[in-house]
């Protein structure tokens, strides 16, 4: 693979045709090509394509733990407001607000 700058002031990667300026933002994506490849032509890249898998999964997992503890925190709020009863200031606004509602009512 050969690099070089071009005129228009971006990195040209020859061999695979792609054209990167230097103030852009770009990503990248990963595309499983074990079905369309024989296994002979995964065989040299056998353990990133591993390593890359476990990491996937270790992140999945953990995005999981999150979820489910951040579902966990907003359950036990709930049911500590539940048990909590409204405070001052919301019987407050509530009165307020049902006072309103039932003179635009009347």
């Amino acid at each position: 693979m050969h690099a070089s700058v071009c005129v228009c002031k971006c990195v040209c990667v020859r061999a695979c045709n792609i054209c990167l300026v230097f103030a852009g933002a770009f990503k990248l994506a990963e595309v499983d090509l074990t079905p369309l490849l024989p296994p002979e032509a995964l065989a040299p890249f056998a353990e990133e394509i591993s390593g890359r898998q476990k990491r996937r999964d270790r992140r999945a997992e953990q995005e999981a733990r999150v979820a489910q503890r951040e579902a966990a925190a907003a359950a036990d709020a709930a049911a500590a407001a539940a048990i909590k009863g409204l405070t001052a200031q919301e019987l407050k606004v509530r009165g307020a607000n049902s006072f309103d509602d039932n003179i635009s009512k009347s």
